[in-house]
């Protein structure tokens, strides 16, 4: 992954930091959504077969581990500016 360098004529770290948390949250809330506040139930999958279920719920979790995914790597690009951004306060 390619990461953000932070310089005089880009974008200012604790602006690129803000946006990447704003970022992350959103995805964050799209996992909780996934995990807790969506009706996921056998009942709506059930008469298009006996592993239908299964297929739903494994499409459910790749779903989520997508969403998982990017939100690790927003955190990672977060740390990186984080880290340019401690060592310029030396």
């Amino acid at each position: 992954m390619i990461l953000p360098t932070i310089h005089l004529n880009g974008t200012s770290g604790q602006t690129l930091l803000a946006s990447y948390g704003d970022a992350r949250y959103q995805v964050h809330l799209g996992v909780i959504a996934l995990e807790h506040d969506l009706e996921f139930n056998q009942r709506d999958y059930y008469p298009q077969g006996p592993e239908s279920w299964k297929q739903a719920q494994a499409e459910m979790a790749a779903r989520l581990q997508k969403l998982r995914d990017v939100e690790a790597e927003l955190l990672e690009i977060q740390e990186h500016i984080l880290k340019i951004e401690e060592m310029r306060k030396r």
